[in-house]
């Protein structure tokens, strides 16, 4: 039995074509002189009773689905099957979880980009446009994006992860 199209397609997609791997950002499917897949779907727990975190308990289903695989490089998948102890079963999913949290969140970027330049075309005056900046906010569950004028505070827009301030020089906010 193997990976299932459905899940295959989820663990591709959800990895974003790169190696889980923590400060790996290897491409899995290179286009150079010649189009290679070097992506390896990697088991996080054993396919074989003689592999690295094999679990007698766990069905041949669960062995081959989705939740059961990270998506790695060839050198981060030696080198997680080489030393067991240190890559356990919570580990990988962790690995896994933070990095597939980690391409949503690049992929929300352009989306906010674009909201950006849809306000800043809102104000209406270079003036009013000093020192635009942005933070990634992941630990607030609704952040607005904020005018600081002087003397007060005015709501443009809610948006979910991010955060818009605007900037004044201190002696124009008092």
């Amino acid at each position: 039995m193997s990976l299932k199209s459905g899940d295959l397609k989820k663990l591709w997609g959800r990895s974003g074509n790169i190696c889980s791997f923590p400060g790996c950002g290897v491409e899995l499917a290179q286009e150079k002189k010649v189009n290679r897949v070097i992506g390896e779907e990697a088991h996080i727990k054993g396919e074989k009773p003689t592999a690295p975190r094999y679990d007698p308990n766990q069905t041949e289903e669960e062995r081959e689905s989705y939740e059961n695989r990270i998506l790695l490089c060839p050198t981060h998948h030696t080198e997680i099957d080489s030393d067991p102890e240190t890559w356990t079963v919570e580990r990988l999913k962790q690995m896994k979880a933070d990095h597939e949290q980690q391409v949503s969140r690049n992929r929300q970027f352009p989306m906010l980009m674009n909201e950006l330049s849809k306000l800043v075309q809102k104000f209406q005056t270079p003036e009013d446009v000093l020192d635009l900046s942005v933070m990634d906010v992941e630990d607030s569950e609704s952040i607005k994006i904020v005018r600081v004028m002087p003397q007060k505070k005015e709501e443009l827009m809610p948006t979910s992860k991010f955060c818009l301030v605007k900037h004044y020089p201190s002696s124009l906010v008092g």
